[in-house]
């Protein structure tokens, strides 16, 4: 016997098979894959403060204070007091 005729013995509805293939494979797809693919790839946009940017971009250069962000994290207690000690004496000088 062909190998051929023994598939089409046990798939006498191949057809059939196939359609019910296709659309469950269709159906995963559309209703499984592409809402799973959107919601692990949607980039979070957290709202804007425009009330702040307006007051800000409102204000002359002048009335904006200078900040100076600084981590301690690797930084010894030691660091830190001499950090804050000539920090404060700039601030002092000005």
């Amino acid at each position: 016997m062909n190998i051929l005729t023994l598939i089409k013995k046990e798939l006498p509805d191949e057809k059939l098979y196939l359609f019910i293939n296709r659309f469950i494979f269709t159906f995963l797809f559309l209703f499984v894959g592409l809402p799973l693919w959107y919601s692990t790839t949607t980039t979070y946009r957290a709202p804007l403060p425009y009330s702040r940017i307006t007051t800000l971009a409102s204000t002359s250069s002048e009335d904006i204070t200078v900040t100076n962000l600084t981590s301690f994290q690797a930084a010894s207690s030691y660091e830190i007091s001499f950090y804050l000690k000539s920090y404060h004496q700039q601030l002092l000088l000005i």
